[in-house]
């Protein structure tokens, strides 16, 4: 938990469910200071949406933003008569410990990657644990788990077997700002824009020739250019892609067709890569390419976490299909031993998966593996890349227990 945030319930407890709940000159100065400096945070919060004094909370957030640092005394009177609202609010805020929401912050990743688990944030999250050595994100793909609690742990590793993956993250993460610039210098050099399906052909088509043609130059230099070029032009070429996909063949060539009106605006793309270089702390994340049964789990202990989020087996997605890489019952099967063996050693991890996939398909093996650890169950009704997943059964696998907070468990 931030300084801020410390200070803000701080404030609600000492001062307004305190002795009178009336603050004093200084006390209302500080509380201002406090209110607006937290007020985007809290607002993004989106299970405080829900909670019935939310709203009342806003309009001290509105009203200290409004005011500043010059009308204490109406800020203070405003407080006053809303003390018992408050009173209320922080009672029912501490009956959810350890207040989990508020303790982490989202980055959403400017990497577009299919099975991305940012929708899936504040259901898993409630069950990591609160403090963790090194932080091992096994199956990273966007790396948007492991952006997400890297200040919550002494190290981050983000590890993907898929090499061009690691290699784009690599940019994002590490040169940011770099890649901002080249993202501008490319889309005018080869003309790329998205176009929507009310465009005339001829210009849908212009765009798309221009895209095949910077997808053709890109993947002829795969191994001419450096794999640091490569990695930018790969990132590029996803912006314009066909629901933002990564897709590579065995030779490690980028082979995602054109995506019209689906890929992501430049102007995003450009924030998002921008909010990376102004939040991550660099130095205590590694990037790594290794497959899982590489990992040499004699190097941890008791106070590592490791997440797994593998291709799911009863689903079709990109990372399933026989390219660069796949995702077969033989690999099931290794996971589920190897995550046996950090079982055995004390290790803490804890899986991503699915016992339903959207099409009705069951992975028995799973769910009769599962009945040995504990089984958090989620409700996963959205759109994910134009497919609906209202019939998947998502849930979290834990060997290790946890007060829940979200979700069900079995």
């Amino acid at each position: 938990m931030n300084i801020n945030e410390k200070d803000f319930l701080k404030y609600l407890g000492d001062y307004l469910i305190g002795t009178g709940g009336l603050w004093t000159l200084d006390e209302a100065e500080r509380g201002v200071d406090c209110l607006h400096s937290t007020r985007e945070k809290m607002v993004n919060v989106s299970a405080l949406k829900k909670n019935k004094y939310f709203k009342e909370l806003m309009k001290d957030f509105n009203l200290a933003k409004k005011y500043g640092r010059s009308d204490k005394d109406e800020v203070c009177e405003y407080l006053h008569d809303y003390g018992q609202i408050y009173k209320k609010y922080y009672e029912e805020l501490l009956k959810t410990p350890p207040n989990e929401l508020l303790l982490w912050k989202k980055l959403k990743s400017p990497l577009t990657y299919q099975g991305s688990k940012f929708r899936l944030l504040d259901k898993i999250l409630p069950f990591f644990p609160n403090k963790i050595n090194v932080f091992y994100d096994v199956f990273c793909g966007s790396g948007v788990v492991g952006t997400t609690v890297y200040d919550r742990s002494n190290l981050i590793i983000l590890n993907d077997v898929n090499e061009p993956i690691i290699n784009i993250l690599k940019q994002i993460i590490f040169h940011p700002l770099k890649l901002c610039k080249e993202i501008e210098k490319n889309i005018t050099l080869y003309d790329l824009r998205k176009t929507k399906k009310t465009d005339s052909k001829e210009f849908q088509e212009k765009y798309k020739n221009n895209y095949l043609n910077f997808r053709k130059t890109v993947n002829e230099n795969v191994d001419k250019y450096s794999k640091e070029n490569i990695a930018i032009l790969n990132y590029i070429l996803h912006l314009f892609s066909f629901n933002g996909l990564i897709r590579f063949n065995q030779k490690s060539k980028f082979n995602a067709s054109y995506g019209f009106s689906t890929a992501r605006g430049k102007k995003t793309v450009l924030t998002l890569l921008k909010e990376y270089h102004e939040t991550l702390d660099t130095s205590k994340i590694i990037l790594s390419n290794k497959d899982f049964r590489k990992l040499d789990a004699d190097k941890l202990n008791e106070n590592d976490f490791l997440y797994f989020d593998p291709p799911y087996l009863n689903t079709t997605a990109v990372y399933n299909e026989n390219r660069l890489t796949g995702w077969n019952e033989n690999d099931e099967i290794e996971l589920l031993n190897f995550l046996e063996k950090l079982d055995r050693r004390g290790i803490k991890w804890g899986m991503s998966n699915s016992l339903r996939g959207k099409c009705g398909t069951h992975n028995e093996r799973l769910k009769e593996w599962s009945k040995n650890f504990t089984t958090h169950y989620f409700d996963k009704q959205y759109q994910a890349f134009g497919q609906s997943n209202k019939n998947n059964i998502e849930v979290y696998i834990t060997n290790y227990e946890k007060e829940k907070n979200n979700g069900s468990t079995n």
